[in-house]
């Protein structure tokens, strides 16, 4: 009974918790879109495309807000899985960052391959590349100028990459580092 409980209580906060983000997120998008149909004429490109950044950020809230209520709700079913083609994830992932590939003057990369399709559930597959995309702009330092997109088939799995020229991990933090959650002790830096 005390499992029962505790599973509607998460459920109730995990559902507070996504229409509080929600709901910033769209009046956010809202005021972004406002700004830029208003005062079109008055910005120049570089504005116009911040403000279209803004937007896909609020959207990216707003969809993985629902995403926790879709996760919570369906907890006990099976994901999502479908053929997804690969270099249409990449493209995504690029377009969400482009702005800052070029305010940093980041060079993305892309394996020259034919097309790839994989099996796969596709919010949990873009948050991945997500995370370690930005995790790359965020701890790769002033070195950082480009980030690869990688691919190689084994005998059974598809193995998809992310690689970065930037600051690499010290070797001997890598074990803390890379279990799940976990900070290097002497900073503040999540990896």
């Amino acid at each position: 009974m005390k499992a029962v409980v505790e599973s509607e209580k998460t459920k109730h906060f995990a559902n507070a918790v996504a229409h509080d983000l929600k709901n910033p997120a769209i009046s956010i998008y809202g005021l972004a879109r406002m700004l830029k149909n208003k005062y079109a004429n008055d910005l120049d490109e570089r504005a116009l495309k911040y403000c279209e950044q803004i937007m896909k950020s609020s959207e990216q809230v707003s969809s993985l807000a629902e995403d926790i209520n879709i996760y919570i709700t369906t907890q006990d079913t099976e994901s999502n899985f479908e053929i997804l083609e690969l270099q249409k994830l990449w493209n995504t992932i690029q377009l969400e960052f482009l702005l800052q590939f070029e305010d940093m003057n980041i060079k993305w990369v892309e394996p020259d391959i034919d097309i790839v399709q994989i099996i796969g559930n596709r919010i949990d597959i873009l948050r991945i590349f997500r995370n370690l995309v930005q995790n790359a702009l965020k701890y790769g330092g002033n070195n950082l100028s480009e980030i690869t997109m990688g691919y190689r088939r084994s005998e059974k799995h598809h193995i998809l990459m992310v690689e970065n020229n930037g600051e690499r991990i010290p070797e001997q933090d890598e074990e803390i580092i890379f279990k799940e959650f976990k900070r290097k002790p002497t900073t503040s830096k999540v990896y």
